[in-house]
Formats: C-alpha cells, sequence, structure tokens
C-alpha cells in the first residue's frame, strides 16, 4: 500500500473483482448505480451457526446472507458475495463498493461507482457516516422509524409541510378531462439527527391527517441541484427490480439450503460492560417486562372470550373474532410470555452480575461457515443466469420480434378489412384497435420470459456437470420456426 504496508486479496475476492470487470468490457453493466439487497439464506445445520431474523417466516432461524447488486442502468447483476447472518449493514456496503469499484477499475473503462440505492437495513447512523465521509458515493434509502428520526421530523411543523402539495394529473373517465388532485405533501430538506456531525438531505412525505405518520427518504451525499426530488422518489420506488431478480435467481438456480462446509466456532472474547451497555440492557429490561404484562393480560381476555364461546355465548370482542381464530392467538401469546419470561430472566442476571462485580455468563458458542465454495458457486450460478438472460434477449430481438411484427401488420389489417368489435364486457361493439404499432407493442408486453427459456433449454442438446455439481449449461441445437 501507499503506507508500506502489504495488501493482500485472497483468491475468491480477486475472482468476485475480475467478474465485475469481465461485466464491464461486454457491456453487460455500467456500475454507476446499483440496486442493493440483502437475502437471508436459512441453513440446517446441527452446529450452532450464528442466527437473524427471517423477513418472510418472521422469526430467528439459523443463516447466512447472500448480497445482491444490481446494475441500476441494464438491470444485470453485479455481484453476489455472501456472508455470516450477524455480519453489519455497514462491513456489507463496504465490500460490495470495494468489489465493483475494483472490477471497473480493472476494466478501465473510466466508469465508477457512484449510486447505491438499499432498504431499511442500511438506514443506520455508521452507514450513513460512512456514506458521507466518501465524498464520491451517494446512498438513497428510507429511514427507520427510529427515536432519533422521529425527533428530527417533530421540528418540521404541518403548516411547513402544507406549503409543500404534491398534485397529480388524473383523467377523468366519464368526461375525459385531465383534473388536478391533491396526493399529499412532500418536503425536500435537510434532518439534523442525533450523533451525525453533518445533516442528512431528507424527503419528507405526510398524507395531510394528523394521526398519519410521516415517512423519510434519505439522500446522502447529494444536493437537490445534483439530484432532484423526483429523481429520488422514482429510484427508490424501482428499487423493487432488485427484489423480483432475487425471487427469479432463487426460483431458477436452487440456491443451497445446506450452506457452505465446516462450520468453526468464533473465539470466545470477555465482554467488558460500559455504561452505554448498562443502559442498554436497563432499558431492554423494561422494555421485556412491559411487553410479559401485556402479552399476560391479552392471553387472559383471550381465554376468557374463548370459554364464553364454549359455553355458546356469542363473541364480545370488537371485531367478531370465533374459535378458530382466538385459538391460534392464544397459542401466540403463550409464546410470546414464553420468551419474554426466559429474556427477561437473562437481562436480570446479567444487571444483577454487573451490581455485584461478577464475571458475566459466558456467551452460547457461535459458529462460522466456511463460505468460500458456497460463494464461487453462487458467482457461477450468476454467471449461469446472465447467459439465460442474455440468450432470451437475443431470441427476443433476432427471432420473435419480426415474428410479432408481421403478426400485428396481419391481424391490423384483418380487423381494418373486416370491421372487427369488441365483445368484452364494458367494451361491447367498441372496434378493435387496428394500430400495427399498438398491437405489436401488446404482444411484446405479453411475452412470457420464463416460458421462452424453458422452451429453448428443453430442446435436445446436452448437460454439464462439474463432480457432484450440477451447471445448469445447455448446449441448445440451432432454433427451426416450424410454425
Amino acid at each position: 500500500g501507499a503506507d508500506g504496508t502489504e495488501e493482500k486479496m485472497t483468491r475468491l475476492e480477486d475472482y468476485q473483482i475480475e467478474g465485475v470487470s469481465q461485466r464491464a468490457q461486454r457491456g453487460l453493466i455500467q456500475g454507476r448505480g446499483i440496486y442493493l439487497d440483502d437475502y437471508i439464506n436459512a441453513v440446517y445445520r446441527q452446529e450452532p451457526i450464528a442466527k437473524s431474523k427471517h423477513g418472510v417466516w418472521n422469526r430467528v432461524v439459523k443463516s447466512f446472507r447472500r448480497h445482491v447488486a444490481l446494475d441500476k442502468e441494464t438491470g444485470h447483476v453485479i455481484t453476489c458475495p455472501v456472508g455470516s447472518s450477524d455480519v453489519t449493514s455497514l462491513t456489507v456496503l463496504q465490500q460490495v463498493v470495494s468489489i465493483i469499484r475494483g472490477g471497473l477499475e480493472r476494466a478501465a473503462l473510466g466508469q465508477s461507482l457512484e449510486l447505491v440505492i438499499v432498504d431499511r437495513w442500511w438506514s443506520v447512523k455508521p452507514v450513513i457516516r460512512w456514506v458521507q465521509e466518501q465524498k464520491d458515493l451517494t446512498m438513497l434509502t428510507w429511514a427507520k422509524d427510529t427515536k432519533s428520526i422521529q425527533e428530527a421530523l417533530d421540528q418540521i411543523s404541518a403548516e411547513e409541510l402544507k406549503e409543500h402539495p404534491v398534485i397529480l394529473k388524473v383523467t377523468d373517465e366519464a368526461t375525459g378531462q385531465v383534473e388536478e388532485k391533491g396526493a399529499g405533501y412532500r418536503l425536500d430538506t435537510d434532518l439534523t439527527i442525533a450523533e451525525l456531525e453533518q445533516p442528512v438531505r431528507s424527503v419528507v412525505d405526510w398524507a395531510g391527517d394528523p394521526d398519519s405518520p410521516k415517512r423519510v427518504r434519505l439522500v446522502v451525499g447529494l444536493e437537490p441541484e445534483e439530484l432532484d426530488t423526483q429523481t429520488v422518489v422514482d429510484d427508490l420506488r424501482f428499487r423493487q427490480r432488485v427484489e423480483i431478480l432475487l425471487k427469479q435467481v432463487q426460483r431458477r438456480l436452487n440456491w443451497s439450503a445446506f450452506g457452505g462446509g465446516q462450520a468453526q466456532e468464533r473465539p470466545v472474547v470477555p465482554d467488558i460492560p460500559d455504561e452505554k451497555t448498562r443502559q442498554k440492557m436497563t432499558k431492554n429490561q423494561k422494555r421485556t417486562a412491559t411487553e410479559l404484562v401485556n402479552h399476560t393480560a391479552k392471553l387472559a381476555q383471550v381465554e376468557q372470550e374463548i370459554a364464553q364461546l364454549h359455553q355458546k355465548k356469542a363473541p364480545t370482542n370488537s371485531f367478531g373474532l370465533g374459535l378458530r381464530h382466538l385459538k391460534p392467538l392464544a397459542h401466540k401469546l403463550q409464546q410470546d410470555i414464553e420468551g419474554a419470561t426466559i429474556r427477561l430472566a437473562e437481562l436480570d442476571d446479567w444487571l444483577q452480575r454487573d451490581q455485584q462485580n461478577l464475571p458475566q455468563a459466558p456467551p452460547e458458542p457461535v459458529a462460522d461457515l466456511d463460505l468460500t465454495r458456497e460463494a464461487i458457486i453462487t458467482q457461477l450460478k450468476l454467471d449461469v443466469f446472465t447467459a439465460q438472460e442474455t440468450l432470451i434477449d437475443d431470441f427476443i430481438d433476432q427471432a420473435l420480434k419480426p415474428v410479432l411484427r408481421q403478426e400485428a401488420q396481419r391481424q391490423a389489417a384483418a380487423r381494418q378489412q373486416l370491421d372487427l368489435r369488441s365483445s368484452a364486457q364494458g367494451r361491447q361493439d367498441e372496434p378493435l384497435c387496428t394500430d400495427p404499432e399498438i398491437l405489436y407493442q401488446t404482444k411484446l408486453a405479453n411475452l412470457q420470459r420464463e416460458t421462452i427459456l424453458c422452451r429453448l433449454l428443453n430442446q435436445p442438446g446436452h448437460f454439464v456437470k462439474h463432480k457432484t455439481e450440477r451447471i445448469i449449461l445447455s448446449v441448445a441445437n440451432r432454433f427451426h420456426d416450424r410454425r
């Protein structure tokens, strides 16, 4: 390095950087802006693997994480590193930025990563502070509903928000006239968030109802004259593309539910509590005790309601719930009470040991998976996925589009000649569209990429396997249109 230290790069890091470089040289990615998402991959191992809360299952599971970066301009996957389930969001962002910038620098195309669009997992103070220090990187994200964010929002009055209404142009179906309609309020301002040295540009949305919450988009790194408000709103709305891609990759490439090679336990580091940790534990103790009291009171009400229903009495709850819904609710409350009781005992023991200056109980062992093989297989499968998507694009452009355009022209001519009318409900006897371009665009929009890929890959050919790991490659015969 510049300071005389020796920089080391593992073969896996070099492979990931080279993968980004190759994609950039082939024109598959631009790398200037990315959508970044995080996927919890549950694993089924007996070792004490680090756990994390699964977003869909809504429970804590043994797992590791996949971090998928999607190119904002081309829609292709850039990279997908993997890591332990309890890795911090800052570490993930730094790793992804390092891989992409290293690959773009190796490709020598004069491009650099400038924009990262992420979800709420990254809207924490360490990440915001790090992005502010970079100067050449911008991050867009939704803000978490935390105490510091709420305190910052309290400084914005309703009167100030009402000076910036959102006006939408809506077409009246009856008259066909375009009318302007209010859709809440949106203010582009700077928020001063506790423990952050610099203010953060924020786009605040409010529906106008006094009881409705204010939602905040954070723009870290760019001023309004560099990135306007509407662009910020659109970029965050289109972040769902990476989530759709994740579902496609998971369905098509069958990501492993085993996860990694050998598991190694982490070394036990003695926990030396400080004042901040004590305050956190005390706060958790109060919150857990309150949850326990509330769950117990709710369970008593539910059990009383169940007893009344068993006596053939009408339900007295405001929602009119019957036994079918009340019994699972009672079971869920019992599980919550058991969990809160165990957690409260742990917190009481920790605080008691701290007051008596006794050593804390040793933490439960945690093991890390060797994810090197999984990272390589993931990268290989992403290359296959990109090759499949490119194959579909080429097939649509070279084989299907000419056929669809001819079909649209033939259909338009037939409709015009025979004066065909619609039989759809609500549009009876209306003349059918005879514009070839509109019909052609409709046919393009109705193409099902998954069906096209399935038919292409199921042609006569042969598959390639590498030892026991199946790599989904197919060498297909030339396509012949026999219609």
